[in-house]
């Protein structure tokens, strides 16, 4: 009967078409290998390889080893995730952690719970929880179509406003704009923001907050930014001035696998992280 070493052995042949590496890859004889693969090919009742000096797969090999990889990579998949059930793990993104990673820690530790807190871009915080590496996700708005098996709920209204050099008109169209790095969520909330203004001039794409604010404080440029960030700016920055016409909202995001054994959790630690994190 075919088992897991016998996909094994015949997704290394393939990787590495050598009998000899896969010997010293799986620590098994070759004359092992050997017979094993020629049993599995016997079960199977199909031709998986030639071989002439080389091997040259055949198309039901091909096949066959693509499914050897999912069924490899599924196999890994279920064991890791069995043996992390007894942890929890939280994804924040910069912004969700910036609010809620206090209020979070202190959440789920009067629930028993010691996670693991991992922060990332908002993108990667969803691709874990995709591939169940955490059980909850906390990120800013994000321009994409989530996946139907996540289940998606919104925590937080976010503000972003535009900050400029005084030396400026207030009038968007005439002010050179640097906006946020292409993998930030609010690049994409802003690019969509300004479709609606013509003649608008993006000048910049590029860096750190602190780099760019230090950057519009002796230049006359503008920049969209998360209103969180704007604690004593003024002070530290005299030359900017904080618009109070061009804003714009986008949500934090609260993300969970339908499949979490944490369901609720998640709706107690929307009740208190609204409760305890800090008002925009």
């Amino acid at each position: 009967m075919m088992d897991l070493l016998d996909l094994k052995i015949f997704k290394q042949l393939y990787i590495q078409c050598n009998i000899s590496a896969v010997s010293r890859f799986l620590y098994l004889s070759q004359p092992t290998i050997s017979y094993r693969l020629n049993k599995l090919q016997q079960e199977l009742n199909i031709t998986l390889y030639a071989y002439d000096g080389e091997y040259h797969f055949t198309p039901q090999g091909k096949v066959f080893y693509e499914y050897c990889e999912r069924i490899l990579r599924d196999h890994d998949e279920l064991v890791t995730r069995l043996e992390g059930m007894n942890d929890f793990t939280v994804n924040l993104s910069t912004v969700a952690t910036y609010l809620y990673l206090e209020p979070i820690y202190k959440l789920l530790h009067e629930k028993g719970l010691f996670p693991r807190i991992h922060t990332c871009r908002s993108d990667e915080a969803i691709r874990n929880i995709i591939d169940h590496q955490a059980d909850v996700a906390i990120v800013g708005g994000v321009n994409m179509e989530l996946p139907r098996h996540i289940d998606v709920i919104p925590l937080k209204d976010e503000r972003i406003v535009l900050v400029y050099h005084q030396s400026l008109s207030h009038d968007i169209r005439k002010i050179p704009l640097v906006i946020d790095q292409k993998d930030s969520g609010i690049h994409a909330v802003v690019l969509n923001y300004l479709e609606q203004f013509e003649q608008v001039n993006i000048v910049a794409e590029m860096g750190t907050t602190a780099d760019r604010l230090a950057l519009i404080n002796h230049e006359p440029l503008g920049l969209f930014i998360n209103e969180t960030y704007l604690k004593d700016i003024q002070d530290r920055y005299p030359h900017i001035v904080i618009s109070d016409t061009y804003q714009i909202h986008r949500n934090i995001l609260l993300l969970a696998g339908e499949s979490s054994r944490y369901g609720d959790i998640i709706h107690t630690l929307i009740e208190k992280l609204n409760n305890l994190s800090p008002s925009h």
